[in-house]
């Protein structure tokens, strides 16, 4: 994996969030894996705005709440922190939306869902 970070360095590199493409981000959606705080915060948006979108093949699931759980407390304090108390909390609702939308989701997941809503909201 990490042979093909500098590929995803050069596919978002001089980009703008608002200007990414659906196609771009899935054939790169490991890109966020690797990204620091910083960058993160910069192009989740593009993701949450497209994964909105009808037709939608974007998961954020991964990166916001599955990701978010596993880290260590400080971790999550360096991902999330960086993002402002109105962008957590839109996060939070966009988890809340995608919970409610998976109206037969398992409960374990759910459960996941809620401690990533918790985290991302406390920040």
């Amino acid at each position: 994996m990490l042979a093909r970070r500098p590929y995803y360095e050069l596919a978002f590199k001089g980009t703008d969030w608002r200007q990414l493409t659906p196609r771009l981000i899935i054939h790169n959606f490991l890109a966020f894996s690797f990204m620091n705080p910083e960058a993160f915060r910069y192009f989740i948006p593009a993701v949450l705005c497209h994964e909105l979108g009808p037709g939608s093949m974007i998961d954020t699931e991964f990166h916001l709440v599955e990701l978010v759980t596993r880290l260590t407390r400080d971790e999550i304090h360096q991902r999330v922190h960086i993002f402002s108390p109105d962008e957590r909390w839109a996060i939070v609702e966009f988890l809340h939306f995608e919970r409610m939308c998976h109206y037969d989701m398992e409960p374990e997941r759910s459960a996941l869902y809620e401690q990533a809503m918790e985290l991302w909201e406390a920040g």
